[in-house]
């Protein structure tokens, strides 16, 4: 979702953007959040000389999971999902 905000002036423009993605993963608590702002301003000192500055920024949050598929793909049909309501269960190590 992105949300541009422009200004427009006899000499200056103006474009300040922000946006938010909040994408949810395969499995639990496997998400994507990403937040970005641009700013984008433009100043017309005459007619033939133009000053501009464009500032992009942005954060995100990624919570992998390879770990968690990887279980999943070699998990015996036979262990239990979870030990109680917080806690999942985990196979032993064969290394």
């Amino acid at each position: 979702m992105i949300h541009p905000i422009p200004n427009s002036g006899e000499k200056t423009t103006t474009l300040l953007s922000l946006g938010y993605n909040n994408q949810d993963g395969v499995v639990k608590y496997n998400n994507y959040k990403k937040f970005i702002a641009r700013l984008n301003e433009e100043i017309r000192i005459t007619d033939n000389i133009k000053v501009g500055a464009d500032i992009t920024g942005f954060h995100w949050r990624n919570q992998p999971t390879s770990a968690t598929l990887n279980r999943a793909l070699w998990a015996a049909p036979i262990g239990p999902v979870q030990l109680n309501e917080n806690t999942y269960y985990a196979l032993p190590s064969f290394q």
